[in-house]
């Protein structure tokens, strides 16, 4: 039996009974998870403070359709709400 480290991008959004996850994908280069990961976050945060120019706190209908319809280039199935999206890197173990 081997074991060996791979790389688990995910992406998360919402709280307590609307947080929601996903897989963004898996690697087995440390670096190349972290740089996706990386860039995955400055599109988000950047798309974020576009489409909340006042803030989280003060979001009304057109702010949650412009959320709603965010795509990430680095993320097919990213899913943004009022809370932003935060992208991690996990280690997992691989058993052959």
């Amino acid at each position: 039996m081997t074991v060996s480290t791979v790389f688990l991008l995910v992406g998360s959004t919402g709280e307590y009974d609307y947080y929601r996850f996903w897989t963004v994908g898996v690697y087995r280069n440390k670096e190349l998870a972290e740089s996706i990961a990386a860039q995955a976050q400055i599109h988000a945060s950047e798309y974020f403070k576009k489409a909340t120019p006042k803030g989280p706190d003060d979001i009304d209908s057109t702010n949650y359709q412009m959320l709603h319809e965010y795509q990430n280039p680095f993320d097919a199935q990213a899913d943004m709400d009022y809370t932003g999206i935060i992208y991690q890197v996990k280690n997992i173990d691989l058993v052959d």
